[in-house]
């Protein structure tokens, strides 16, 4: 027996459907996809979690004792991001943007992994492309963010 839903049950309970139009493996892969649809949810809510960095301002002295309080969240958005085409000068004027934003999410007190990873999501693909074929940084690179960052721009100014 058949197992159908939607369209696909209109498409094969049709008068000259055959059974060559059926997928047997269809299930299969439509339980892997959804599989794999969760294991993307999980992942993308583990890393919203960690994003949420809390912002925290010491507290006005009040008779001799000191104190922290919570402000809201804050909506903190990434630089813009480095398209294929990026040339120095458009580094040049990118980069203190980058600087305000590791700032504000606190970029010094994180791991290095995170560091890196959170200039390559300001990277599109193609620059990523070129910083892995011309400068030689690979994405799972070991080297310091300060590095990478030096290293792409010394590759921008050489263009």
């Amino acid at each position: 027996q058949r197992r159908v839903h939607g369209v696909d049950e209109e498409i094969l309970c049709h008068i000259e459907s055959d059974d060559a139009d059926y997928d047997a493996g269809i299930l299969v892969h439509e339980i892997a996809f959804a599989d794999a649809k969760a294991d993307v949810i999980e992942l993308r809510r583990s890393y919203d979690k960690f994003q949420e960095v809390p912002v925290v301002v010491p507290r006005p002295q009040d008779a001799g004792g000191g104190g922290w309080r919570h402000l809201p969240k804050l909506d903190i958005k990434k630089p813009p991001i480095l398209k294929e085409d990026t040339d120095h000068r458009a580094f040049l004027r990118w980069k203190p943007l980058w600087s305000n934003y590791g700032k504000l999410v606190d970029i010094d007190n994180r791991p290095r992994e995170v560091q890196v990873g959170l200039f390559w999501e300001c990277c599109c693909s193609g620059f990523l492309r070129t910083i892995n074929n011309s400068v030689g940084i690979k994405v799972d690179t070991n080297r310091p963010l300060d590095e990478v960052i030096r290293l792409t721009e010394e590759h921008l100014r050489s263009l």
